[in-house]
């Protein structure tokens, strides 16, 4: 499933994407027009040329689209790949062999997956550190981390597991560990002991967790009576949700619980979004707001480096302001497929940021199913033109 080519995390011996690169890394810092427009709009269309140059399936599907650097002013104009095409074509605009990591999305076995390909992690962890503190440890505090997921090292094709080794290392405090085997078996009395350490030492954690496993681990505490009141400022990151589970659980209900098993606040527990398709991570504003001095808001940030539309789910034209459509992120981060990708989730504005609402459905996902269609009829014209 994952290739991982060369140790360092760069693949690529390109001129032309090492100069991106090092484009969207300074831009990521806030060294190329953080904050401005156009600088943004003329990173993106630089990056469109070079996918359209050098992603075969991507430049077919954009002159189906009549969507060519030639003709592209606006990145709003970029067309987008459909999350759904990730499970169909490999999107690489560099040799196979360059690849250092496939990132494969979860699923039931036998089900069809996404790919994503890359060839080097640099911009994926260079975006990830600055945009995780800046939500989760707005402070500048450092503490111990304990995921409740496994090692990467047993699943380098989760993103997931990448990024929180990579925040571990990167940010984590003495005394961060996984508690989650490779195998899936939540590690419920080592987690326990941690917690009570911890809460004897007066040290703060930062929880990191799916929504499925959190659930498992509060079920557990719940059946033999364990509650903990773990330090001022612990804080907690879920991620994903358990519809479709085998026990769902409404968020409010979640963060309910969690209060009152772990005595972390909703305040302090923060929703993340985020998809293999996309190197770029989004989080719920709560905390953030909370360090500076602003009622906390549930609603998604947009890092300078991305931008996010919310489009009709039918004609994929802007939706009405505070109506609900389909979730389209433009990507700086994705240099090495698509930066503009169509996801298949519904979303709305709400409080200068967006809300997450749910999975497309029915006449919702009619516009991302015929955006793939389009691309497979691309794809064809393209093998047929080319035998």
């Amino acid at each position: 499933m994952s290739e991982e080519r060369r140790p360092d995390g760069k693949g690529h011996a390109d001129p032309w994407a090492e100069e991106l690169d090092g484009a969207i890394e300074r831009y990521i810092r806030g060294e190329g027009g953080e904050g401005c427009e156009e600088a943004f709009n003329a990173l993106a269309l630089r990056l469109f040329e070079y996918q359209f140059e050098r992603n075969r399936i991507f430049r077919q599907f954009c002159r189906q689209r009549g969507g060519t650097p030639g003709d592209v002013r606006r990145w709003e104009e970029i067309p987008a790949a459909p999350t759904e095409a990730f499970k169909t074509f490999d999107f690489c605009c560099f040799p196979p062999e360059k690849t250092v990591r496939t990132f494969v999305s979860s699923g039931t076995s036998g089900a069809s997956r996404s790919r994503h390909h890359l060839d080097t992690l640099t911009l994926y962890e260079a975006s990830l550190v600055p945009n995780f503190a800046r939500h989760l440890l707005p402070g500048g505090e450092r503490l111990p981390l304990l995921a409740l997921t496994p090692p990467a090292a047993h699943h380098p094709e989760s993103s997931l597991f990448h990024m929180i080794e990579t925040l571990m290392r990167a940010l984590g405090a003495p005394g961060s560990g996984n508690f989650l085997s490779p195998e899936g078996r939540l590690d419920s009395a080592g987690l326990e002991a941690a917690l009570n350490a911890h809460e004897e030492a007066g040290q703060p954690v930062l929880l990191l967790a799916t929504a499925f496993s959190l659930v498992h681990f509060l079920d557990a505490c719940g059946r033999r009576g364990v509650r903990f009141r773990l330090p001022s400022g612990s804080r907690l990151m879920e991620t994903g949700g358990t519809k479709g589970r085998s026990r769902e659980m409404p968020r409010p209900a979640l963060l309910e619980q969690v209060e009152a098993c772990l005595g972390v606040p909703p305040s302090f527990c923060v929703n993340e979004y985020g998809m293999t398709e996309l190197g770029v991570q989004f989080y719920d504003r709560t905390l953030r707001d909370l360090h500076e001095g602003r009622p906390p808001r549930s609603s998604k940030s947009v890092p300078h480096w991305t931008r996010v539309r919310i489009l009709n789910a039918e004609s994929l034209s802007p939706a009405a302001p505070g109506s609900p459509g389909v979730i389209q992120v433009c990507d700086l981060t994705n240099r090495g497929s698509c930066l503009q990708v169509l996801t298949a989730d519904i979303g709305r504005w709400e409080d200068g940021g967006f809300q997450v609402l749910g999975r497309a459905a029915g006449a919702e996902a009619r516009g991302c199913s015929l955006t793939l269609e389009e691309m497979i009829r691309a794809s064809d014209g393209d093998r047929n033109h080319n035998p």
